[in-house]
């Protein structure tokens, strides 16, 4: 159905690791599948989804053995398809025991428990594409912003994935020599679905990190986790400096530390281990924040966190949530903060960026029957905003940049590409658009954020300019 014919015709052998193991993926050319002793469909469902392409993933080299770079296309598919096959298969056996197993875990087994937040995530700078698993947990919002996006283009087409593996076992039908590459898979994705959001596919991925077929570049990044939860919000905010692996938390062999070429500036300590480890704790930030008609709403200063092992290594970024960045402690509307590591800042551009939230404040839901749909627009501070769900259009008033949809009978799987006309206060108006997906917050309350970037409001947003 869904997947298409596999790639190859093979027995897959499961292999018990052992409960508690931990161990859930596909090696040996699709295989062998190593597995624990927990009953995790969605998972199973990702892994059986790379092994459906058998010895030819995305993931490879010259010599088809696995290769990182092009994880975002890889492991976007398996992700993606997975929700996709879950909900196919709870809509059919609602009864099932599979099926009441994956209805409660909703927000992390049923869908991405980042998806109601992709708009604000899907273009930070340290989400870029190559290795997944960057630093322990880091994999988080890459997995969900490359899962969202296949699963809103197979909203788009819903035989996205068979189409697009049809044109890539073409590919490699027609040449022995073709491998795959980030251009050809592009090209391929794009004759499988030619828009999203009345955007051309191939222009659409350009723009989102994850799909860029590399490896982190050398330099700082600023580490942002926003966790949007429905009535409330918190951030928390660290730094950190990739090495041309690609990763962001690394200790390197203490004599080795001269071939990695480390700046001078950059801090890091030798632990007894004999391994030289990045410290980025205990290191001052600002974050200034700005409403949507560019005052500002907040100033903060801090430091990261300071926790230490006992031979003085850091444990870890030293994450610190600073209360003032609460969304709740925001009048109801879009907010852009630059958080700026002051100390690293002369070194590398790396050390400032600009990042998106929702203030809470004032703002209530019915987390059991309502459905909110909230757009931002960087761009239109005031007016008014049009959508059209379900055949309907309406209409609410667009103020501190924020408008606010909400039902008591939109269904809680509702789906599909929806379009949004933003009029600005002196009357003249743009549209866009936007895909709906089955999803909810972590705490389960169905609001999805949108969030607009087109700052000179010509209608086209700043992304694809």
């Amino acid at each position: 159905g869904r997947l298409g014919p596999p790639a190859e015709t093979f027995n897959l052998k499961i292999l018990n690791m052992g409960g508690g193991s931990g161990w859930f993926m596909v090696t040996d050319s699709g295989r062998l599948f190593l597995s624990d002793t927990s009953f995790i469909p969605r998972l199973i469902a990702h892994e059986m989804v790379h092994a459906w392409k058998g010895s030819y993933t995305i993931t490879t080299d010259a010599d088809w053995q696995y290769e990182d770079l092009l994880s975002g296309f890889e492991e976007g598919t398996g992700e993606g398809m997975a929700f996709e096959l879950v909900h196919d298969y709870v809509r059919c056996y609602p009864n099932d025991y599979a099926s009441l197993y994956l209805l409660s875990y909703r927000p992390y087994q049923y869908w991405s428990s980042r998806t109601t937040m992709y708009d604000a995530l899907k273009r930070r700078r340290w989400t870029g594409g190559g290795a997944f698993w960057t630093h322990t947990g880091g994999q988080t919002d890459r997995y969900s912003i490359a899962a969202t996006t296949v699963q809103m283009l197979s909203k788009e087409n819903p035989d996205f994935y068979k189409d697009m593996m049809q044109l890539y076992y073409a590919r490699i039908n027609a040449d022995p020599l073709w491998r795959s590459n980030r251009a050809d898979i592009v090209d391929i994705w794009e004759q499988a679905v030619p828009e999203l959001n009345a955007v051309a596919v191939g222009e659409y991925i350009d723009s989102l990190p994850v799909f860029d077929g590399a490896q982190l570049s050398r330099g700082l990044y600023i580490l942002a986790e926003t966790r949007a939860y429905g009535e409330t919000g918190d951030q928390q905010l660290a730094a950190s400096y990739s090495l041309e692996e690609g990763m962001l938390w690394w200790g390197v062999l203490a004599d080795q530390v001269e071939s990695y070429n480390l700046p001078a500036w950059l801090p890091w300590v030798t632990g007894d281990d004999g391994y030289v480890y990045i410290d980025v704790q205990g290191q001052p930030f600002t974050v200034e924040v700005r409403d949507a008609a560019g005052g500002t709403a907040a100033a903060v200063s801090s430091t990261t966190g300071w926790d230490r092992n006992e031979d003085g290594t850091p444990t870890g970024f030293g994450w610190t949530m600073p209360g003032e960045l609460a969304m709740e402690q925001f009048p109801l509307g879009l907010y852009k903060e630059t958080v700026t590591f002051t100390d690293l800042e002369a070194y590398d551009p790396g050390a400032r960026e600009d990042f998106y939230f929702f203030g809470y404040g004032g703002f209530s839901q019915d987390i059991g029957g309502e459905y909110v749909i909230m757009v931002g627009v960087d761009g239109v501070a005031e007016g008014e905003m049009t959508i059209t769900v379900e055949g309907e259009d309406l209409t609410e008033a667009l103020s501190n940049g924020v408008a606010v949809f909400r039902s008591q009978s939109w269904p809680f799987d509702l789906e599909g590409e929806f379009p949004i006309t933003v009029t600005d206060s002196g009357g003249q108006s743009r549209s866009y658009y936007r895909t709906l997906l089955e999803a909810a917050t972590t705490q389960e309350y169905f609001q999805h954020q949108f969030i607009i970037v087109d700052v000179d409001f010509n209608g086209v947003e700043d992304a694809y300019e």
